[in-house]
This record gives C-alpha cells, sequence and structure tokens, in this order.
C-alpha cells in the first residue's frame, strides 16, 4: 500500500496565539493525516525552512508595527512578501490582502454597514435591518473637540487601530461627557480614536467564532449596565472576566491577616455572578437564525477563513442584536475540536492544490 505524500504546512503565530488558539498537540495529529507543521521564522529566508504547501498565519500585529516604520517588523513583513510573490503555488490562508479589511476599526464599520446594505437590498420587504451598529464618530486625536450632542452617554473610547501592539486592546468606558477631560493620559495625542455609544446589555456578550464559515457561539460576562453617575474605567479588553463565576456571593471587601483587599473595579462593573440568571434571560431571546445570516453577510465581505466577531442584545423588549466588533483569527482556544477542525481545513485546501 503507498502512503499518500506528506504535505508541509507553515504555521506563522505568535507564542502567546498559539497558547490561546487550542494548537496543543496539533503536530502529532497534523502527522497522523499527511501533514507536517513547521514553525516559521521570519528572521530567516523561508524557503530554507521547507518546501510549503501552505501557510496559515496571525499578521495583524506585524503589518501593524510596520506600518508604524518599526525595522524588524518591516523586515519580516518584507520576508513574508517577497516569499509569496516568489512562491505563488504555496497557498496562504488568509490573504494579506483580505486580512488588511479589519486592520482598523474604521474599515470594519463600513464592512458592516455594507453587510446592512447588500441583507436591505436582497431583502427588500424586511423592515428590520438584520442588525444595528452603535453610533460612532472617528477623530483625528484625543484631543480634538466634537459635539457631546453627536453620542448618547455612556460611551466607550477605543484606538482606530484594532491590532497595532497591546495598546489597542486598551480602551476606556466613559460615562458621561464631564469624563471626556480625563482621556489625556490614556492615548497618544497623535492617535485616532473612536468614539462609540456603550450599547446597554446587561452584563451578557456572546462572541461568534466563525472557523470556515461555521459560527460558534460563546456567551461570557460583560459590563454591567452603565449609568452617568459611574466612574470612568480604563481597561485591556484582553484581560477581562471571561467566564461566569459559581459563586453567587457579592464581590465585596475580604479580610484576610488583618488586611483589607478591595475588590478589582474591572470584576466589579462586570457581571461575573450571575444571581438573577440574566444569562439564560439573554440566551433565551438570542436570535441563532440572525447569526447564521450574519455570518453569511461577514463571510462575503470579508472572505477569511477564520474570524470572531461581538454581540449585545440591548437591554429592554425589543431585545436588538448590535454587532459591535470584528477581528482577524481570534483565539479557538474554548472550540473543544478546534484542532481537529483546523486540521481538517488544511486538508480540504490541500486537495485544491493536488
Amino acid at each position: 500500500m503507498t502512503c499518500p505524500p506528506v504535505k508541509t504546512v507553515g504555521l506563522i503565530f505568535s507564542k502567546k496565539k498559539k497558547q490561546r488558539s487550542a494548537f496543543s498537540g496539533l503536530e502529532e495529529y497534523a502527522s497522523q493525516h499527511g501533514i507536517q507543521i513547521v514553525h516559521v521564522d521570519l528572521d530567516h529566508a523561508i524557503a530554507s525552512q521547507g518546501n510549503f504547501d501552505l501557510i496559515v498565519h496571525k499578521l495583524t500585529d506585524l503589518i501593524a508595527a510596520a506600518t508604524k516604520g518599526q525595522e524588524d517588523a518591516e523586515r519580516q513583513l518584507v520576508n513574508f512578501e517577497q516569499y509569496t510573490k516568489a512562491h505563488p503555488q504555496t497557498l496562504i490562508l488568509d490573504p494579506l490582502l483580505d486580512v488588511n479589511k479589519l486592520m482598523d476599526r474604521r474599515g470594519t464599520f463600513a464592512i458592516l454597514k455594507a453587510c446592512l446594505a447588500v441583507h436591505a437590498r436582497t431583502n427588500p420587504h424586511q423592515t428590520e435591518p438584520l442588525f444595528y451598529l452603535p453610533n460612532h464618530i472617528c477623530l483625528p486625536n484625543i484631543h480634538t473637540p466634537f459635539s457631546k450632542d453627536l453620542l448618547a452617554f455612556p460611551i466607550l473610547c477605543k484606538r482606530v487601530s484594532a491590532c497595532s501592539s497591546e495598546e489597542a486592546h486598551k480602551m476606556t468606558l466613559v460615562p458621561n461627557p464631564q469624563h471626556t477631560d480625563l482621556l489625556g493620559p490614556y492615548y497618544d495625542p497623535d492617535e485616532p480614536v473612536i468614539f462609540q455609544e456603550f450599547i446597554q446589555h446587561d452584563g451578557v456578550i456572546f462572541k461568534i467564532y466563525v472557523v470556515d464559515g461555521t459560527p460558534h457561539v460563546q456567551v461570557r460576562p460583560s459590563f454591567k449596565n452603565v449609568t452617568l453617575d459611574d466612574n470612568l474605567l480604563h481597561f485591556d479588553s484582553q484581560v477581562v472576566p471571561k467566564a461566569f463565576e459559581q459563586d453567587t456571593q457579592s464581590p465585596q471587601s475580604s479580610h484576610t491577616n488583618g488586611t483589607t483587599h478591595h475588590p478589582d473595579p474591572i470584576r466589579q462593573a462586570f457581571l461575573t455572578r450571575d444571581i438573577h440568571n440574566v444569562r439564560s434571560a439573554k440566551e433565551a431571546v438570542f436570535d441563532h437564525r440572525k447569526i447564521e445570516l450574519i455570518t453569511q453577510r461577514l463571510i462575503e465581505q470579508l472572505n477569511l477563513t477564520f474570524f470572531g466577531f461581538d454581540v449585545l442584545v440591548e437591554t429592554g423588549p425589543l431585545h436588538r442584536h448590535f454587532v459591535v466588533d470584528v477581528n482577524y483569527f481570534p483565539s479557538f482556544s474554548n472550540i473543544p475540536d478546534f484542532r481537529e477542525r483546523f486540521v481538517d481545513i488544511l486538508l480540504s485546501r490541500l486537495k485544491t492544490v493536488e
């Protein structure tokens, strides 16, 4: 019996990304299916590291760093681009031209608006849009004056760049107009920002992870409803609570050995202890069919194999669904069979070049 030829697949991911994306044991599992996995080092010639049939990457941070003029990032990106030009037979998941669509939040909003326009055009008898977008404005920098009447507070302040650095994930919850004067220390005076209305959503967010066209929904804690009297809160969206706690006790200050331990303000602001079963109530009105349609529209616009988006179900009787973020290749660590799905995708793509 003749064994099928081994295919070589290169991966270009940061160490942190590999740890977060359920890749544990990938090399051994892939080898059982005729795939050799090689972790590509962009500091060396790519062609010298293997005869690649396919390369999978997440280069968004590298692209952003190169755009800012960081020499190491520029050199690594040029290395990748030169290789792809010299080896057009190597499949790339996903092409940089498509990945670039999600490099900044202005582009993301443009894509979401295009999704809404296409759906409205192809479904002229529907009176309600497929989903809603929060009102927002883009400003050249944090100090640019704007009319506070343009947005309904509370708002979120975000950098326009969606993946330029660790700073791109840091944002600020601004409860009222007076708090906008306090934002200066958190943002570079030359970087553009987005002010986006905060959608009251009862502390529950739906994270949708799309793997080759199939959406996977996860429910996570989010900000409790915010009032104009709350405090300004600067936070990192990558280190917020990821799961609801089983403990139903209130997060009060605790005492250990005579020392008072005050609760983390982020944990206080999030619905981590769901004593009123808010999550169940939200899941009951979450529209899975709508999510399938949104996924379809995003695939048409993005042409990406791996991406994710966030959905909020607005507080109140209408249960309006808001899409508030889209990102390329998020962590798939909570999808139990992601490793198997990932290898299936590799095999499917490799068949196209046999």
